[in-house]
């Protein structure tokens, strides 16, 4: 018998919408990326450190109030565009 989880979220799909939203991500990076603008920590404005990149993005960690970011980033307007 399935578990509960595997009927409510099927292996198959759950993996296909995983590449979905990456080949999504990595699209919009790749058609936007020079448009990005640099930002600062927007809880406190202070610097980041560089922690991880994904589909391109890099994401930063606050100094000093541990926030988690991406910089550079997309404009409000391709932000919106994107969702």
């Amino acid at each position: 018998m399935r578990s509960i989880i595997e009927k409510m979220r099927p292996f198959d799909a759950h993996q296909k919408a995983l590449q979905v939203r990456e080949k999504c991500g990595i699209d919009f990076y790749q058609e936007h990326y020079h448009n990005f603008i640099d930002i600062p920590c927007p809880t406190c404005g202070s610097r980041g450190r560089d922690e991880f990149v994904k589909y391109g993005f890099r994401h930063k960690r606050c100094q000093e109030c541990l926030t988690l970011f991406c910089s550079p980033r997309q404009t409000d307007t391709e932000l919106l565009q994107y969702y």
